[in-house]
């Protein structure tokens, strides 16, 4: 039997939402200084 594993790390699959709220809060709050960095990805493939 062959396996398989498909891991995505929560740096990964929450940098979509990170992003989203980044736009939202300088969309409807523009004072307020706001920025993303993206974290990349931190898992490796051997």
């Amino acid at each position: 039997m062959k396996l398989s594993m498909i891991e995505i790390g929560h740096s990964a699959s929450e940098e979509g939402g990170s992003e989203f709220v980044k736009n939202w809060l300088n969309e409807n709050m523009p004072g307020l200084p706001v920025h993303h960095i993206p974290s990349g990805n931190s898992l490796q493939i051997f």
